[in-house]
């Protein structure tokens, strides 16, 4: 250990623990409590902007609570509105004394039905971004088998869905297009039973398919088929099976079944 002369000794010991002139400890105090300071205010403005966006946060929950009920409130009166106009036309229909006007009349309510029904399907379920295929071929079998009962029929309905490892639930739909798609299929039924079912053959087959991305559906009856001749009629039915597979994306195509009625089929791409 070096020698030091007390003056020497208590000369170092200043400038390590000491506060005098020549201290080390002294001479960055000043350092020291400027970014002592510096923290306090960085830790204010964190503390501030925390404040904030807790504030932000909570305005923002309350808007989307907000609009949450709006949106329901808006899908209810949509709602309300469809059975408005339902009871309009049931009423209507007891007015109509010839027969063609009167189903005429009793097709267009039966589209009205159709959207009224799929849209509360949407209320019940909450589905407000997509729906099952098969849920809406099956409600429209439904409504048309309880609604369109003066004729003796049967609606068989097949589901075939080859799920590959990527598609593991059912086809779903995209909401914007289950409306179309379920007044089309109503259309191609409604067609049938008007013009494809027979006595000795009151029967339609209804196959919904699943091969990988792509969706098919197909509808055949036992009827006299449809002529190529009526598919270029502008008629009511096929200008909405037309514009309707447009709005999907869809492919169709109306052929003579195996049985010699009418096979119609629509192949569209999966959404998910």
């Amino acid at each position: 250990m070096p020698d030091f002369s007390d003056s020497e000794y208590d000369e170092i010991r200043e400038k390590i623990i000491g506060m005098g002139e020549r201290s080390a400890r002294k001479s960055y105090y000043p350092e020291l409590q400027k970014r002592i300071k510096e923290l306090e205010e960085k830790q204010q403005t964190l503390m501030e902007l925390v404040r904030t966006l807790e504030e932000q946060g909570t305005l923002l929950e309350n808007t989307i609570l907000e609009k949450d009920l709006a949106i329901r409130e808006l899908h209810h009166r949509i709602k309300n509105n469809f059975q408005i106009i339902q009871s309009i036309m049931g009423l209507g229909i007891n007015s109509i004394r010839n027969p063609e006007y009167r189903e005429d009349f009793l097709k267009t309510k039966g589209r009205i039905d159709i959207l009224a029904r799929i849209y509360i399907i949407q209320l019940e379920k909450e589905q407000f971004s997509e729906i099952a295929l098969a849920e809406l071929i099956q409600n429209v079998i439904d409504y048309i088998k309880y609604n369109r009962n003066n004729k003796s029929y049967n609606i068989k309905f097949d589901i075939l869905l080859n799920k590959i490892e990527a598609l593991k639930q059912e086809p779903m739909i995209d909401i914007d297009k289950a409306l179309y798609f379920s007044l089309l299929i109503n259309e191609v039924l409604m067609n049938c039973i008007d013009f494809g079912i027979s006595d000795e053959h009151p029967e339609i087959r209804v196959r919904l398919a699943q091969f990988g991305f792509t969706i098919s559906v197909s509808i055949e009856d036992d009827g006299p088929g449809i002529q190529p001749e009526d598919l270029q009629k502008e008629t009511v039915g096929i200008s909405l099976i037309r514009a309707l597979s447009q709005q999907i994306h869809a492919v169709w195509q109306y052929t003579k079944g195996k049985n010699g009625g009418s096979y119609f089929s629509l192949s569209l791409k999966r959404d998910h």
